[in-house]
């Protein structure tokens, strides 16, 4: 796997657990940008893509460490980036731009900027390749929404008013749901499930404190969400509620 470092380092980790040192830190790869944030993973070409929200460059990074970095440049202030299956493509959430980047990685080529025009910012994206919709979370304040996404056609499907002013966005297969952690939606932070299929509003879990992100886990079949408060460093965990 994959961290993301202050100083524009990715850090690829072994998640080989009968190795004599499990999860040991196998390389450092210097992308050459002022900071890596967020990580997407192209499972094709098996490679890294990671946002430098700073210098405004998504890097292609090889993890064998056999090939250097190569930028692309997208715009500062980019968020969560994520690979479509289908088109073989790499999406990234505008962020600071209201819209998304689409990025074709086997030429490291910036193919096209999708404007939103909806007041969303999106910092969160995630995809459900089968269904072929994307969830954008969006992290303006003023006006809280998530957009869904048509990536078949290339075009906003609708506008859920449920939940906004969030940040990072995850779907998975098993559990079928899409997760947004609303860090600073306007009734407190919480973590939002949609239908994976429909992409229909399920239910909240709210949080003791803002956390940034979600993700399922398979096995235990819970969600962990991180704690974002300065100096905590912690996990909230839960079970998905019965929708």
């Amino acid at each position: 796997m994959a961290a993301a470092l202050n100083g524009g380092v990715l850090a690829i980790i072994s998640t080989d657990r009968s190795a004599a040192t499990p999860f040991a830190v196998l390389r450092r790869i210097a992308t050459g940008g002022k900071t890596a944030d967020l990580v997407g993973y192209d499972a094709r070409e098996h490679r890294f893509f990671v946002a430098d929200p700073d210098g405004g460059t998504l890097y292609d990074v090889d993890p064998t460490g056999a090939r250097p970095p190569r930028g692309i440049a997208l715009g500062a202030g980019m968020e969560q980036p994520a690979w479509d299956p289908n088109s073989g493509q790499v999406l990234v959430a505008g962020g600071s731009y209201d819209g998304l980047y689409e990025v074709d990685p086997m030429t490291d080529a910036l193919l096209a900027r999708r404007p939103l025009s909806s007041g969303c910012n999106p910092n969160g994206l995630a995809i459900n390749p089968n269904a072929q919709i994307a969830l954008l979370g969006c992290s303006a304040r003023g006006y809280q929404q998530v957009l869904f996404w048509d990536l078949r056609h290339a075009k906003l499907m609708r506008a859920d008013r449920e939940v906004g002013a969030g940040d990072l966005a995850s779907y998975d297969a098993v559990a079928n749901r899409f997760f947004f952690a609303a860090s600073h939606f306007s009734s407190g932070p919480e973590v939002a499930i949609f239908d994976g299929s429909s992409g229909a509003y399920q239910t909240a879990v709210v949080l003791p404190a803002a956390a940034n992100s979600a993700v399922f886990d398979e096995v235990n079949r819970v969600v962990y969400t991180t704690d974002a408060r300065p100096g905590k460093g912690g996990l909230f965990r839960f079970t998905v509620p019965a929708c």
